[in-house]
């Protein structure tokens, strides 16, 4: 069953290396836009379990998180109630589900739990295929002690582009990832030109002896088509002009509005600050999207490379621009309750869908300083000070 690209009420994962500038660059030689290539033996293997595994994701309780058992469970009531059903096979809320939630699921277990523990460095396992409007297809990778010998050790988790109509010239994608069992997660945006090119979260954001004590493994993924450039008439032949054409009439890209005053707060306490005091450098930690799904807190409380181990790192991260903005040019001011370990800031940027991410500039920000603290609460202001039209905007 292939997601849509319509909005959906099921939004399951709702809490990325770089920054912008420099470290926006070193995230892109730690995380390259290439695909882990596979061997004849795994694509037929692949092949051959794509039906099982998508027929787990859809009625093995095992395989089900407690966000989906209750969309379900959802689903089962508003037969009941609003259709009025009396009877019904308990398989068809599973299928109304498939419909509508645009997640994608790979559920690792049994045979495939055993390949995952004993998947060597630079080597991959394939899983369930999904379009996008019909015409764009990704496929879910795991490399499971990593794709690059640095990355041994490290759970990488793919988006995989298997095909792009050769008329269009790029795609801009949204991507969140998460790990169920775990916690691992992360939300990216990135632009796709070509199949095989591949993204994942970052190098030892989910580390293997994590899973140790897992007999099953979920992964899910939500992709969001952000934007679509068409390559001009004169690039194209008529035939690939015709698909053109009817493929702009299909696209769905969701629209929304970005406020001019945006305020958020992030509380840490409890549980998830225990676990950023004590995770180690690679790991990640999203907040809510917020201001109408437009930005997020990203931090990696220990650092996401060794230039930056043991240093607390905070970026607001751009995840949506309304489709007919090409940028926008913000001023942003960061605060906190541990001024001593985040001490305010304000800055001014333009985002757009090559600038996304911003970084809260620390001086002192160390994760000594972090344990020492009850409970952390951010803080952030953003003003968009002026917009730029975009010239042309699939869906728009």
């Amino acid at each position: 069953m292939t997601p849509t690209t319509l909005s959906s009420p099921l939004a399951l994962i709702d809490n990325v290396p770089g920054c912008t500038s420099c470290g926006e660059i070193e995230e892109q030689e730690q995380e390259p836009n290439s695909s882990p290539i596979s061997t004849p033996k795994q694509r037929r293997r692949s092949r051959t379990n794509r039906k099982r595994l998508y027929q787990q994701s859809l009625f093995s309780d095992k395989s089900l998180d407690h966000h989906r058992r209750r969309h379900v469970l959802l689903i089962h009531a508003y037969i009941r109630h609003v259709i009025q059903f009396a009877a019904y096979p308990v398989e068809l809320a599973g299928i109304i589900v498939s419909f509508y939630d645009e997640h994608i699921y790979w559920t690792i277990q049994g045979e495939d739990m055993d390949r995952f523990r004993k998947t060597s460095n630079g080597r991959a396992m394939y899983g369930p295929h999904f379009e996008l409007n019909k015409h764009i297809r990704f496929q879910l990778t795991l490399c499971p002690n990593g794709w690059k010998t640095n990355q041994n050790g490290s759970v990488q988790f793919y988006i995989e582009l298997k095909h792009l109509p050769s008329y269009i010239e790029d795609i801009v994608i949204l991507y969140q990832l998460r790990n169920v069992e775990t916690g691992a997660q992360c939300k990216k945006i990135r632009k796709f030109t070509k199949s095989l090119d591949a993204q994942s979260w970052g190098t030892n954001n989910l580390r293997m002896h994590e899973c140790d004590d897992n007999d099953v493994l979920q992964f899910i993924a939500l992709v969001k088509l952000l934007r679509v450039r068409f390559k001009t008439e004169s690039e194209n032949n008529n035939n690939n002009n015709n698909k053109q054409r009817q493929l702009q009439s299909l696209i769905y890209i969701e629209r929304m509005q970005m406020p001019k005053y945006i305020e958020f707060e992030w509380k840490i306490e409890g549980q998830l600050l225990h676990e950023f005091r004590h995770c180690k450098q690679g790991k990640f930690f999203y907040s809510p999207s917020f201001g109408n799904g437009a930005f997020c807190f990203e931090i990696a409380p220990n650092g996401w490379h060794s230039s930056n181990r043991g240093r607390v790192m905070v970026y607001l991260r751009l995840l949506q621009l309304p489709p007919n903005v090409a940028n926008a040019v913000c001023q942003c001011h960061f605060d906190s309750n541990q001024r001593a370990v985040l001490a305010p800031s304000t800055e001014r940027i333009t985002l757009c869908y090559d600038v996304h991410g911003l970084e809260w500039t620390l001086k002192n920000a160390s994760i000594r300083l972090l344990k020492e603290s009850e409970s952390l609460i951010l803080y952030v202001k953003i003003q968009v000070i002026g917009k730029s039209q975009a010239a042309v905007v699939a869906g728009s």
